[in-house]
């Protein structure tokens, strides 16, 4: 029997929510996280402000410089949660193999749901229709003989996007990529890596064990060469250790206070 794995990501979720909730919203630049003239970071933005070159994690005074017109909106993780548990009740129709990875991103197992749901692309149109029928938001899908694969696949044609990668193919579908898409590999690998005059996965497909493990041992070694080559590492296999969510705060001042932080 065929393998194959869905990944879903919730199209800038928190930012799609505030635009659902209100629709007024639609269409203009929405920012969720510390208000302007604060400290704090940018949580989610929708698709409209991430033109303006807006990303998670950037800094809110950068956010505003860039997009003083943006509708900044502070974070409302109780009704994110909320509208989370819906749509994890949802794709759990789909399977009862299901992972969550975080409260916007689930994990997938369709393998031997053919009958049910049809071809992938077939399963992942229904899927993406019920999500949107029941909720107005959309998702993205990657699909893929291995879940690692598959994650990546999630973020190529985003938003609203399908992408499946055939069973064989994941080699030359990680050769395509920059070396950026390689999940897993931080700014700190992805610079030893560059330093050492390996600027693409395709690159990186081609340097051997014992190089890589003289830079980042065996572990870190194993890992890259799998993952470079489309073959699952491991990252997902198994339960998710923690269904928590955490939420984080950005202090006025810097503080030492170890009862404070």
């Amino acid at each position: 029997m065929r393998r194959i794995f869905f990944h879903v990501d919730l199209d800038a979720f928190f930012a799609s929510v505030e635009q659902t909730d209100n629709p007024a919203l639609r269409g203009k630049p929405v920012i969720v996280g510390a208000a302007p003239g604060h400290r704090g970071v940018v949580s989610t933005c929708s698709y409209e402000a991430r033109a303006f070159g807006l990303h998670s994690a950037m800094p809110i005074s950068e956010a505003f410089r860039r997009c003083p017109q943006g509708v900044f909106l502070p974070v409302r993780m109780s009704r994110y949660s909320e509208v989370s548990k819906n749509i994890m009740r949802i794709l759990s129709g789909f399977t009862p193999d299901i992972m969550q990875i975080s409260i916007d991103e689930a994990m997938l197992d369709m393998t031997g749901t053919r009958r049910l749901w049809g071809e992938p692309e077939d399963a992942a149109a229904l899927l993406k229709k019920k999500v949107l029928d029941e909720t107005g938001l959309t998702i993205s899908i990657g699909a893929s003989a291995n879940r690692y694969v598959a994650k990546i696949a999630s973020g190529i044609r985003k938003p609203d996007g399908f992408l499946l990668v055939p069973e064989g193919g994941e080699g030359e579908f990680m050769r395509s990529l920059p070396l950026e898409r390689l999940w897993g590999a931080g700014e700190k690998t992805r610079k030893i890596l560059m330093d050492s005059g390996i600027g693409t996965i395709a690159q990186l497909q081609t340097v051997s064990l014992a190089i890589l493990e003289g830079k980042f041992g065996k572990a870190g070694a194993a890992f890259l060469s799998a993952a470079s080559r489309g073959e699952d590492p491991g990252i997902f296999s198994g339960e998710a250790k923690s269904q928590s969510m955490s939420a984080e705060r950005t202090f006025e001042f810097d503080t030492t206070d170890r009862e404070a932080v």
